[in-house]
């Protein structure tokens, strides 16, 4: 049999955690690994202003607790698979999914902010994983494009409903009922220039 293309190598989450030191980011999504590059300045600034938003919702002592990039996320660890996502933001509300060095199973809440680097391919394999996981509700933000996809399992049928919010709208945080953020806060141009 002959030797595996690099395109064919499934990579396992042992040979991810041996990946040399040399400041390079990757992601494992079933087996396979994507390089991530550093975040624009635009997807930091949105990055801190919603997670400020998540810190004061969930101050330090609450039963759920907020954490951000890098941290890895083993989704379906129980199942085998070789998969360590690292989400820019996540809200976990069982403590015992939490290890030293990642989490372990699916957050109850977890927020990707896209980059102009992330391919389509990419993020549907993230999408699918994070589906796959059962996360109650998940958020893919578009800093480019100032829109929120947000998708909240429904745990009757299992199924995703999909919502999309921009900077018009007030965000609701679908999973924890009475928390909002309006999404001028997040994303409007004009609260940017303010902010400086």
């Amino acid at each position: 049999m002959g030797a595996l293309k690099k395109e064919e190598m499934k990579y396992t989450y042992e040979d991810y955690c041996k990946l040399p030191d040399d400041g390079t980011r990757w992601e494992l999504i079933d087996g396979e690994l994507f390089a991530m590059a550093a975040p624009s300045i635009r997807h930091q600034r949105v990055s801190r202003r919603l997670s400020r938003k998540f810190f004061d919702f969930f101050p330090e002592g609450n039963k759920c607790e907020v954490f951000v990039a890098p941290l890895d996320v083993r989704l379906n660890f129980a199942k085998g698979d070789d998969t360590a996502i690292q989400p820019d933001l996540l809200v976990v509300c069982d403590s015992s999914k939490i290890e030293e060095g990642s989490l372990i199973g699916a957050p109850d809440l977890a927020i990707e902010i896209w980059s102009p680097n992330n391919t389509h391919r990419q993020r549907m394999k993230k999408f699918a994983s994070y589906r796959n996981a059962l996360v109650r509700e998940l958020w893919f933000v578009d800093p480019e494009t100032d829109v929120i996809d947000s998708y909240k399992l429904n745990e009757e049928t299992g199924k995703y409903e999909a919502a999309f919010y921009t900077a018009d709208n007030t965000i609701p945080i679908r999973i924890f009922p009475n928390l909002t953020i309006e999404g001028k806060e997040i994303f409007d141009r004009q609260y940017e220039e303010e902010e400086r």
